[in-house]
């Protein structure tokens, strides 16, 4: 059954991911997975409407192409700082949920109020993009104006606090840096990419929408601590993939089981929701 089910969704599968790559924000994520002896690699794609899983032996690039919806995309990937996600021509927008804990574990390890003051303009930021999606306009640029300048501000001062470590005489290969220096290098490199929430307002905060697609698979490793056979880890990614979509669609899962067992699973028709701060406007894109 589960092998027929999973031969049913292929045409959904095929149906979703292109959805997906025509979308305008999506999110990603991974996570490892057993299969067998061998650690394998479950990556998610997904936006509020949508679920792709697909468990690959390849944690990067290879897995990330096999999953097939990177290398067509090109609107805006939500994810972490995972260099893999770089490598591909869209748009990219950083989880400010990570970079908020990081800045607390550097407060609390160094006292630098530079932290302090970065993770308070980063709410403050948050918020106001909040409040004018609420009223369906877009931030003023004089605000963009005073959070990039601030941003960079905050930016310089956690350099002047944390200079790059000296090279010990004798030594090669690149020097240790502390955590502070590295976490303030990627800040400042990737300033677009983490304030892009302010200045798209499409695009949401953080990455917690694929963090919580992948609970559920995190759930079943925790349970039944493996897949027996590769196979069974495809059956796996599709079928899930499937209820997912049906949840986030609010529809019946147990009626959408019924059809895909019949060979006439329901299909996503293309409806997208996407972020605008805290309400969900509905573009109504229906793509052929």
């Amino acid at each position: 059954m589960i092998n027929r089910m999973s031969s049913n969704l292929e045409e959904f599968t095929d149906h979703t991911r292109d959805l997906l790559i025509a979308s305008s924000v999506i999110h990603t994520d991974e996570t490892g997975m057993k299969v067998g002896k061998v650690k394998f690699w479950l990556h998610v794609v997904s936006t509020k409407t949508l679920t792709l899983y697909g468990i690959f032996q390849r944690r990067g690039r290879e897995g990330i192409d096999e999953l097939g919806v990177l290398p067509s995309f090109f609107g805006i990937a939500v994810h972490d700082f995972w260099e893999s996600y770089l490598k591909y021509p869209c748009k990219h927008a950083y989880c400010n949920a990570h970079i908020l804990r990081e800045l607390t574990r550097v407060e609390e390890e160094t006292h630098q109020q530079w932290a302090v003051k970065m993770r308070t303009l980063l709410v403050q930021a948050k918020k106001t993009a909040e409040i004018f999606a609420e009223k369906g306009k877009i931030v003023p640029n004089i605000l963009l104006k005073h959070f990039d300048e601030r941003y960079a501000e905050l930016i310089a001062e956690g350099l002047d606090a944390n200079p790059p470590p000296d090279r010990i005489v004798g030594t090669q290969g690149k020097v240790k840096k502390t955590h502070s220096r590295n976490l303030l290098e990627r800040l400042q490199a990737h300033q677009d990419e983490i304030l892009r929430f302010l200045h798209d307002l499409q695009v949401p905060f953080d990455n917690n929408l694929a963090e919580r697609d992948i609970r559920m698979p995190k759930l079943k490793m925790k349970i039944s601590g493996l897949f027996r056979s590769e196979e069974g880890a495809m059956a796996f990614s599709r079928i899930r993939s499937y209820v997912s979509t049906m949840q986030k669609n609010d529809l019946s899962v147990i009626d959408g089981l019924m059809k895909a067992a019949i060979g006439d699973p329901w299909m996503p028709d293309g409806t997208h929701i996407c972020y605008f701060g805290k309400s969900d406007i509905h573009l109504g894109l229906a793509y052929a």
